[in-house]
This record gives C-alpha cells, structure tokens and sequence, in this order.
C-alpha cells in the first residue's frame, strides 16, 4: 500500500506512536477501535497526553446513537460506522476524512469484491500436470 493509506495527516511523531501500537494505515486504525485495550491506548498516541475525560469516553454512552458503532455503513464497504459521541471515533472520522484515503477506499472495495466474486474451483476438477522439459532437470 502507499503512502495514501499510510497515517500522514497525523504528524510525524503521532505516526512514531501509532507504528509502535502496529497501526500503519487508516485501516488498522478502525480495526483498533474494536479493542478496548487498544482504545485505552490510542487516545494518548493521537492526542499526545490523556485526555481529561478520556476514562469516561471509552465505552458508548447509552443511547448515544442508534446505530451499533464499527460495523459497516453499508454492505460491501470496508468503512466503518463511527459514533461521533466518542471521542476517540470522533478523531478517526477526522483522520480518514481526507480525500486520498476515501479514494483509496474505493479502491480497496472494488479490488475485496472482484476477490469475493472470483469462482473457487471445485474439489473434482482435474490439476493441470505441467511437466518440465528435460534440460530443467
């Protein structure tokens, strides 16, 4: 992946902290939401100190929106819904708000679809045998 899905719009030394977390990419970022440990720990890497109410924030409050939050927007896209109640979700709605990652985005979906659409060949169907020209051997 280049540098578009790299986290640049974070700063250099916010990127040092996240690549210590294992988070490369905006993907990682939404896939690091899901971790309660995790958030604990993202909240200090994007902000650069804990956050006052950071403690009260991690879990949704009750009712805060209707929808579950990190499961896809829509069937088929690899965005995940945020709830911008959360502050920590509120930052990577922030982060991936940038053109070159929702085009990334697209990308990435159209490339997973193909992927997900391509047969996979059943067990009974014979293997091709290639065989190797006697001056390989």
């Amino acid at each position: 992946m280049g540098r578009t899905g790299r986290i640049r719009g974070v700063g250099s030394a916010r990127t040092l902290r996240l690549r210590e977390l294992n988070i490369r990419t905006i993907f990682d970022l939404e896939k690091a939401l899901d971790s309660q440990a995790l958030r604990r720990r993202l909240l200090p890497a994007l902000v650069g100190e804990q956050s006052p109410v950071a403690g009260e924030i991690m879990q949704a409050p009750a009712g805060a929106s209707g929808a579950k939050p990190h499961e896809p927007v829509a069937p088929g896209s690899s965005e995940m819904r945020l709830d911008p109640a959360l502050e920590l979700d509120s930052l990577v709605a922030i982060i991936r708000d940038d053109l070159h990652v929702q085009r990334l985005r697209q990308i990435w979906d159209v490339i997973c679809d193909r992927l997900q659409q391509r047969p996979v060949p059943p067990a009974e169907v014979p293997v091709r045998k290639v065989e190797l020209p006697a001056a390989a051997e």
